[in-house]
């Protein structure tokens, strides 16, 4: 969701994550572990990134998140996104833009 793109319409939660697990911006093992609890729901009719929205919006109401409507139909992306997972160690600069770039404000990043 991090590569999302508002400016150029690219990215965001498309399942590409499975194609980026070695790429050293999601290396934690947990996102492998994940991906293949939700293999066992894939149908003809629910894609990885529907089924990562699905799991999402739980997550985030159980920690006093907003309701935000869920709209499924997202269509999985078949490669890699572009790189630009915030990391711990980023300069606050580069937060700023790539929480621009996700579209979210400064006090949303926060």
């Amino acid at each position: 969701m991090a590569t999302a793109n508002r400016y150029s319409r690219t990215g965001g939660l498309d399942a590409s994550l499975q194609f980026e697990l070695n790429n050293g911006e999601n290396a934690d093992p947990g996102h492998a572990t994940t991906l293949g609890f939700y293999a066992n729901y894939l149908t003809s009719r629910s894609s990885m990134a529907d089924l990562i929205a699905a799991g999402v919006y739980p997550s985030v109401r159980a920690c006093g998140g907003p309701v935000i409507p869920l709209r499924l139909g997202r269509v999985d992306a078949l490669s890699a996104g572009a790189p630009g997972v915030p990391q711990p160690g980023d300069p606050i600069g580069t937060f700023r833009q790539q929480f621009d770039r996700m579209g979210f404000s400064p006090a949303e990043m926060i």
